[in-house]
């Protein structure tokens, strides 16, 4: 899932840097300084990826597009997720979304 989701992005025109799960997930995100973390969720509360990004002081405002069961939408969504993809995923949404994200974070860091 990760790699597809990575070709995807690179194929859009995004710099991807990819990372497993967990702390090293964490340590790519501090080092890549990312403006946007794409999340394949394997719970519905995001797990320590999403827990850890929000915990940290210089990452937690990154936007998270999360991929995961549709079931899982609203609570990925509250867990700090900006946009939640329900799989299988539809041709485009993930750049769709990715640009969007983008879109609304760089006007809202224009506006500060």
């Amino acid at each position: 899932m990760r790699e597809g989701l990575a070709r995807q992005l690179a194929q859009g025109g995004y710099a991807v840097e990819q990372a497993s799960t967990g702390f090293a997930a964490g340590a790519a995100a501090a080092r890549f300084e990312p403006d946007l973390v794409v999340l394949s969720a394997d719970s519905a509360d995001g797990g320590e990826v999403l827990s850890g990004l929000r915990a940290d002081r210089e990452l937690r405002e990154v936007p998270v597009v999360a991929v995961g069961r549709a079931e899982w939408t609203s609570s990925l969504t509250e867990a700090g997720c900006s946009v939640v993809l329900a799989r299988p995923l539809a041709d485009g949404a993930l750049l769709e979304a990715a640009g969007g994200v983008l879109a609304v974070s760089s006007s809202s860091r224009a506006r500060s």
